[in-house]
């Protein structure tokens, strides 16, 4: 975080929304989500979403049937949907206290809408895992693989 924002994370005062999601009191904003190996913090001036999969999970996809909207290929695209809903629930700090069905992603992965809000969205696939971005805006992200947690300290 120094590196990046030029804060210590000692100096920063760690709030919590409504529904638990934290934030500090003057930025920057984050979220962070785990899976697997893998754990993943979105950062930024603005407010963000991040969801993280595991996707060799065996599901039984009719357990999830609820979750989705007809138009959506969940039976094929079960982790792409699911990590965007996510995303967009975790950025109004809703997460899952939400139903899924709720929130519509575009086919193409690209855009979801939940409260007629119109959410942007960035996925990535990274050896058994995808990940998701939500923002308001249409951004270019960076990533940054950290082996070291002691890096943002």
């Amino acid at each position: 975080m120094n590196d990046f924002w030029g804060l210590k994370l000692s100096s920063l005062n760690i709030l919590k929304s409504k529904y638990g999601k934290p934030y500090f009191e003057n930025g920057p904003f984050f979220n962070i989500s785990h899976s697997g190996n893998y754990s993943i913090v979105g950062i930024s001036n603005e407010n963000v979403g991040i969801d993280i999969e595991f996707t060799e999970k065996i599901l039984n996809l009719g357990d999830f049937k609820a979750c989705f909207n007809p138009n959506e290929d969940f039976d094929n695209h079960f982790y792409n949907y699911w990590t965007a809903k996510e995303a967009i629930l975790k950025y109004d700090g809703i997460g899952l206290n939400e139903e899924m069905k709720n929130v519509s992603i575009d086919n193409d992965f690209q855009k979801g809408i939940y409260n007629q809000k119109q959410y942007f969205l960035k996925q990535v696939k990274v050896n058994n895992h995808i990940w998701c971005l939500s923002t308001l805006k249409d951004v270019e992200i960076e990533c940054f693989f950290i082996d070291n947690l002691e890096y943002l300290i």
